[in-house]
């Protein structure tokens, strides 16, 4: 095994870049997304409802009331 494998192995660290569709703004993490779709303000009891067509039949972003 060459002298600077194990070097590479300790030390390397995967770069992973977070991609969201809709930003609400709440940080509960301490991650940001690098790509974002829609940046929308909301408060702690409205939630972002996204509808597919693959799934749902119909494509849709809502704002809604949390229940």
């Amino acid at each position: 095994m060459p002298p600077w494998t194990p070097c590479l192995i300790t030390s390397a660290r995967a770069a992973s870049k977070l991609c969201v569709l809709i930003d609400r703004g709440h940080r509960e993490l301490p991650i940001e997304a690098a790509f974002i779709g829609r940046t929308v303000q909301t408060t702690d009891e409205e939630i972002i409802e996204v509808k597919l067509s693959e799934v749902d039949q119909e494509e849709q972003v809502l704002l809604v009331e949390r229940t």
